[in-house]
Formats: C-alpha cells, sequence, structure tokens
C-alpha cells in the first residue's frame, strides 16, 4: 500500500495530500480499490482485489484413454491476468470413499507453463488408475498461482487520480464541511434526516459515474468477459 500510496501522490495534483492524514488516505485509497475491483470482476471471494495475491482454481480431471499418447495431458489457461508463471503449484485431489488424497505434483514432471501457449500442460496420468470395471476414482486439480497487479497500471493513473479526489471528497464528511449537516437551513435545499441516506444514494451515483464515464478505460484490466467453463478439465 505505501508503494501505491507514493505512486498516487506523485501522480495526483487534484488531491490535496497535506490536508489528510497518512491513514484517512489509505482508507481512501483502499475503498477506491476495492471499489474497482467489484466492478472489474477481480472480487470472486472476499477481500480480493486487482492487487497481485495468490489465486486459486480447481478443475475437474476427465477420463482418458490410457492407450493415447497424449491421454492424461491436461491444458489448463490462468482466468487471471496478469499471472506470474513461476508460481504455478498443482495439486491432485482424488476422493476416496468419503476421504480425500492430496498429491503434490512436480514441477517440470508433472506440470510445465508453455510460454508459447500461454498455458500451463499437466500429466496426470501416472496418478490415475484406469480400471475397466468398478468404481471409478473422481480426482480434481487444485491450481495455485500469484496473479494481479503489483502496483497501478500507469495508463490508469489519471482514472484512479480522478476517482480518488472524488472518494476524498466524500469521505470528508465533518459537520462543517457537509451541507446535509445543517440542521439551521430553512431553504429546504438539503434537510437533514436521522439515518445515513446519503451514503446509499451516493455510492450509486459513483457508480453509474465510473461504468459510463471510464467503462473503456476500466475494460483493459476487467475479467468481467472471461467466463469459467470446464471442458473436458481445460478452462476457458
Amino acid at each position: 500500500m505505501t508503494h501505491i500510496l507514493e505512486q498516487l501522490k506523485n501522480f495526483c495534483d487534484c488531491v490535496n495530500w497535506d490536508k489528510y492524514d497518512v491513514s484517512i488516505m489509505e482508507r481512501n485509497v483502499e475503498e477506491m480499490i476495492n471499489l474497482i475491483s467489484n466492478l472489474t470482476c477481480w472480487a470472486n471471494s472476499p477481500c480480493e482485489t486487482f492487487l497481485n495475491s495468490q489465486r486459486s482454481e480447481m478443475i475437474d480431471v476427465p477420463k482418458f484413454d490410457p492407450c493415447t499418447c497424449d491421454g492424461g495431458i491436461l491444458e489448463f489457461e490462468p482466468f487471471y491476468k496478469p499471472f506470474q508463471p513461476d508460481t504455478f503449484k498443482v495439486l491432485l485431489i482424488t476422493e476416496i470413499g468419503i476421504n480425500e488424497e492430496t498429491i503434490p505434483l512436480m514441477e517440470g514432471i508433472d506440470y510445465n507453463f508453455n510460454e508459447y501457449s500461454g498455458k500451463l500442460k499437466i500429466n496426470v496420468r501416472p496418478y490415475i488408475k484406469n480400471v475397466s470395471c468398478g468404481c471409478p476414482e473422481r480426482s480434481k486439480l487444485l491450481i495455485q498461482y500469484d496473479a494481479g497487479y503489483s502496483e497501478l497500471p500507469e495508463c490508469l493513473l489519471q482514472l484512479f487520480c480522478d476517482l480518488l479526489h472524488v472518494i476524498t471528497a466524500k469521505n470528508d464528511c465533518q459537520c462543517e464541511t457537509c451541507t446535509a449537516c445543517n440542521v439551521s437551513n430553512t431553504e429546504g435545499i438539503i434537510e437533514y434526516k436521522e439515518g445515513d441516506e446519503i451514503s446509499p444514494m451516493l455510492n450509486k451515483w459513483f457508480n453509474n459515474l465510473i461504468e459510463s464515464g471510464y467503462e473503456l478505460q476500466l475494460g483493459q484490466i476487467s475479467l468481467c468477459d472471461c467466463v469459467k467453463q470446464k471442458i473436458w478439465g481445460v478452462v476457458i
């Protein structure tokens, strides 16, 4: 977070950094990151954002013909991008009755990342028992890897500065700066009401502003059009 704060501080001229404590600006930046992560479909689990962190995906291991040369070799394309190829870890999880057996696969022997295709190739052939009768084993692959952005993309810095400026102004709601707190207002322009009825309206307006004004720019980091589909063990 410190690096991102410095990145914004060096780029954003519209934000009055001297007016607020570092802790306040950190909360504002975190709110901005969480908001953008939700709008761009990066938040697929609680507290998940577009910043770099470990991701997990699980795919089925399909039944394959052991008599073919490529039987048992699967291709996996990561859903989260950008990702770090050197962080892949693959676990084979097999159901045995009511229990599960977990086997960590070995990099370079059981799986390897192909830079040309951008996919991870996984060989489960040595671990899967193909039987002609009886109950077949049900297996899945748990694939873990690091993905996301280590800092804010430079091409979107102006967008983030605009959003941070609005969020900072929205959260700066002391009574001396917030019109809604002026209970002596007799002109009927804005009336004070018990409870927080203004924040939901601001959030709705803010989301609409982002979606309409920055749709094309945010599309550069959005995952919303990337749909996970399991087809014979391949996530596309």
